[in-house]
């Protein structure tokens, strides 16, 4: 009988590989912005691992956004220096640069696999030729330091070098429609862009200056729309298909290196769903991740699980 290995980033950190979400990819990202400041303002969040900053993509806090990054660069149509007008503009578009620093991050994970001389013991290892494995991570540890086909593993999240990189929130959890309303007469949170805004009417701009002017406030209202655009992007995609493809008959599913955090809900219920007669073991790191994963088994509809210590 054929089982299915789930892989997380565990793995990677347990082989030294630089895949902690603090002390690896927020440097990064940070770099990567025009404002160094922007993920820290993003959201109020406690973000120390990857599933708590994906859960942060979907609440962003716009007040503090808008009054420490964006207000300072609020168009001044008195002038006659562009650059004094289209500064928010200038901010949306250096800022949630995530695919850029996803990508960079995920490279240097991958670079880091030729340091790897002998891999830590995993749980259950080695796999069958039977088996399969769902890996959530971007790098091809399991291929190339456990001897693992490549044809029995997918990459849900991408694989550097091959595949598309995705990273954001469950979707599932939070819908365009919880975060995103009317920007000029919704209320929620971007009614706070237009209270902070100011915007100008025709009688505030100097004459010289009105031809710049079209009472629709061109750069506040796009600087919005290329944030809003930003925002929009974070949502997670799901390859569930790949779940369709897994044969049936499964009866052990074995979690390793993954909190089973709810940005990944989708997969867990659908693995669940499928097989529901079937035997989750799944390892845990320290016990604030076993609280949690405990607490979750009801959530995706895990009926038969087991805990193991990794």
């Amino acid at each position: 009988m054929s089982r299915l290995f789930i892989i997380g980033n565990g793995v990677d950190l347990a082989n030294g590989l630089p895949t902690d979400f603090h002390n690896d990819f927020r440097p990064i990202a940070k770099r990567n912005e025009t404002s160094s400041e922007f993920w820290e303002l993003y959201s109020d969040a406690e973000r120390e691992i990857w599933s708590d900053f994906e859960e942060s993509l979907a609440r962003p806090e716009l007040d503090r956004l808008w009054e420490e990054l964006f207000q300072p660069y609020s168009p001044d149509y008195s002038s006659d220096r562009e650059s004094d007008r289209n500064g928010m503009i200038w901010m949306a578009e250096g800022t949630g640069k995530l695919r850029q620093s996803l990508l960079e991050f995920a490279q240097k994970a991958e670079n880091a696999l030729g340091n790897i001389t002998n891999p830590v013991f995993l749980p259950e290892f080695p796999v069958r030729d039977d088996d399969h494995v769902i890996s959530f991570n971007y790098t091809s540890t399991v291929e190339s330091k456990y001897n693992v086909r490549a044809d029995q593993v997918t990459h849900v999240h991408g694989k550097v070098g091959e595949t598309e990189l995705t990273l954001g929130f469950n979707r599932t959890r939070y819908k365009p429609t919880d975060i995103f309303v009317d920007i000029h007469h919704g209320q929620g949170y971007w009614a706070t862009w237009d209270i902070y805004a100011k915007k100008k009417t025709l009688d505030d701009i100097p004459v010289e200056q009105r031809e710049y002017y079209d009472g629709s406030d061109y750069y506040i209202d796009t600087a919005q729309d290329m944030f809003e655009r930003t925002i929009r992007s974070f949502e997670k995609p799901y390859r569930l298909d790949c779940i369709d493809r897994l044969p049936n008959g499964i009866v052990d599913i074995v979690v390793v290196g993954h909190s089973l955090g709810f940005s990944d809900q989708p997969y867990f219920e659908a693995l669940a769903n499928k097989y529901p007669d079937a035997l989750w073991k799944i390892t845990w790191h320290n016990d604030q991740e076993k609280i949690g994963m405990t607490e979750r088994m009801g959530v995706f509809g895990i009926q038969r699980y087991e805990l193991v210590n990794f």
